[in-house]
């Protein structure tokens, strides 16, 4: 079923441009099956997405990320210009795109699915182009089973962009063991300063045993 909902992302490259449409339609490709379960799924990582959006000042707290998606496919509403930034895109849809309620409280899940991966692909994007952090939909959904809030994902965006990091896909390649000696030396030393900092009266121990937590997790 999911794989069928991919046709009617096909206009979102010339809409929003490839970023937005490459997490969007891998988001779609790599959730579950079943609708309700992906919808379900996707509403949690948006959930997380949108957090850290509103702590990096580029969303309102609360925003709801499914009406975002949903007025940027939304007929009559203008594509992304070129060289347009993904913020100022989305202060266009907030502030100058009413949604239509009737059709938007009838939508099936299908369609609310696709609102939602389109709205986190946007989100993403504005947060990646902030930070200068490549956000991709394979690490939204390793993201999800680690359990990651808001606030801790906030929190490894600012450190790996100040550290030079290109892309949080590094997390999870150094949890899968995939770097090299040298790289995979970076991402630890601030896997552990986050999780230090974030909870000071863990012990080294500690530190590694939540480290060996996450890369069980994504194993599942």
């Amino acid at each position: 079923m999911i794989s069928l909902l991919l046709g009617g992302l096909s206009t979102l490259i010339s809409t929003l441009g490839p970023i937005v449409t490459k997490v969007a339609t891998s988001l779609l490709t790599k959730l579950p099956e079943i609708v309700e379960v992906a919808l379900k799924v996707s509403k949690v990582i948006s959930s997380v997405v949108q957090s850290v959006a509103a702590i990096q000042g580029l969303s309102p707290h609360g925003e709801d990320v499914e009406e975002l998606g949903f007025k940027a496919r939304q007929e009559g509403t203008r594509a992304k210009m070129e060289n347009e930034s993904m913020d100022d895109y989305l202060n266009y849809l907030r502030n100058e795109v009413s949604v239509d309620k009737k059709k938007f409280q009838a939508l099936s899940d299908e369609d609310k699915l696709k609102c939602n991966v389109v709205g986190t692909g946007m989100l993403s994007q504005s947060i990646s182009e902030k930070s200068d952090l490549e956000i991709s939909g394979d690490f939204l959904l390793d993201m999800h089973k680690m359990k990651m809030s808001g606030e801790q994902l906030s929190k490894y965006i600012d450190a790996f962009s100040e550290k030079g990091v290109d892309s949080l896909d590094e997390l999870t390649q150094y949890l899968r063991g995939e770097l090299n000696y040298r790289e995979s030396a970076k991402i630890e030393a601030i896997i552990k300063s986050i999780e230090k900092t974030s909870n000071p009266s863990l012990s080294d121990g500690e530190v590694l045993l939540r480290m060996d937590a996450m890369k069980e997790a994504i194993e599942e």
